[in-house]
């Protein structure tokens, strides 16, 4: 098995690249007059409950159709963010033997039980788990069928568990004996070394 520091020095380069790709997208896409309205908002209320203008139940009401109504305006990032997760974290992996860019760099790969290059539903299942693709497309899906306030309400339910799940196959695969996380075990993959 390989060991935790060459597993998380792989994600932060890969983490750091995709990032750059999402940056260099994202920067042409150009954002809506609205969303800089939204965000004032947002800081006007934050400020107006601080200083105990407005009370919690407003505040709550008011910040939780906030970033429903922001989140509605910035879908087409979270669609691009989820396409280029499943390109970079699913397609490209599965294209090149079970690596993505930072597995190479540390010559790492992701495989089966068998020891072969990894599926394609197997690569989705590691990536619904890890990269938070699970809760994004579950936002995605909840933010035109479900209400402002219940929509804020389970985001953040689900982001806390997105956070809880990471945070727990961070320390599994530090301190099991046979550094699976929570996708290893999951997809029925692990990570070796690529000779």
């Amino acid at each position: 098995m390989v060991k935790y520091h060459k597993r998380l020095s792989a994600y932060i380069i890969d983490i750091m690249f995709l990032g750059m790709i999402l940056l260099v997208v994202n920067y042409f896409i150009p954002e809506s007059r609205n969303i800089h309205i939204l965000n004032n908002e947002l800081s006007m209320i934050n400020e107006m409950f601080i200083k105990h203008n407005i009370g919690i139940t407003t505040y709550f009401n008011r910040y939780a159709l906030i970033i429903h109504d922001l989140d509605i305006l910035k879908a087409i990032y979270a669609i691009i963010n989820s396409f280029f997760i499943i390109l970079y974290f699913v397609i490209y992996p599965y294209l090149k033997d079970g690596s993505t860019f930072g597995q190479r760099v540390l010559k790492i790969k992701v495989v089966n039980e068998q020891e072969e290059a990894p599926s394609l539903n197997q690569l989705l299942w590691r990536n619904i788990i890890i990269n938070g693709l699970g809760y994004m497309l579950i936002s995605l899906a909840l933010l035109y069928v479900v209400p402002s306030i219940a929509y804020f309400i389970i985001i953040s339910i689900l982001g806390f568990i997105q956070f809880m799940v990471v945070i727990t196959s961070l320390f599994m695969v530090i301190y099991r004996k046979d550094k699976l996380g929570l996708q290893d075990i999951y997809s029925k993959t692990f990570v070796v070394e690529n000779k």
